[in-house]
């Protein structure tokens, strides 16, 4: 289990990191490493940072909810809640796709905006790219029916993958299905220090 602290300010440094380096049914050399921090912002959403150590990530797609966004290096956010179900993948210039179908080779496409402030740089563990975003509680309420509050429980898995046939590859913090990727999710609890 995870926990999510609910704070009115977010300190990324201070946050525990998850880290995405499960590659258990990977043949290929590709397993790259990425990592991801959460929290609840009080009266916004959930706020999510991830990135990965990656020097020349695939990223053609210049446009959202383009389903070619696939083929490029991605970043992906699996959410699960009352049996609803809903991933966000993006690229390293932002670019974006939501998708609520459980198979994501099939397209339901969710348009809805997220503001992806996307970065990248170099530190002792090599070269990265990444974005902070907000899923607010109105996006998350009319997609997964989901109230954030103190001791709410919903799953997740933080996923790095890319279906591009020369740079194929997908890991997460928890093992993923390739064909059901909310097949293997862990379970999340909202908590709140400050009661």
């Amino acid at each position: 289990m995870i926990n999510i602290e609910m704070l009115d300010n977010i300190t990324w440094d201070y946050l525990p990191v998850i880290k995405i380096i499960n590659y258990p049914w990977e043949q290929s050399a590709i397993k790259i490493y990425a990592q991801a921090r959460l929290a609840y912002k009080i009266n916004f959403g959930l706020t999510i940072r991830m990135w990965s150590f990656e020097t020349n990530p695939i990223s053609n797609v210049i446009k959202n909810y383009n389903y070619g966004l696939y083929k490029d290096s991605l970043l992906t956010l699996a959410l699960e809640n009352k049996q609803k179900h809903l991933f966000v993948s993006f690229n390293k210039n932002g670019n974006y796709i939501i998708n609520k179908n459980k198979n994501v080779k099939e397209k339901d496409i969710i348009i809805d905006d997220i503001d992806f402030n996307c970065f990248n740089g170099e530190d002792l563990q090599g070269v990265y790219w990444g974005a902070e975003f907000l899923l607010s509680n109105a996006f998350l309420k009319k997609n997964l029916d989901l109230n954030v509050k103190n001791g709410e429980k919903f799953k997740i898995n933080f996923i790095k993958n890319s279906y591009n046939e020369n740079y194929f590859h997908c890991g997460g913090f928890v093992e993923v299905d390739i064909d059901d990727i909310f097949k293997n999710l862990v379970e999340v609890k909202v908590t709140c220090s400050k009661l």
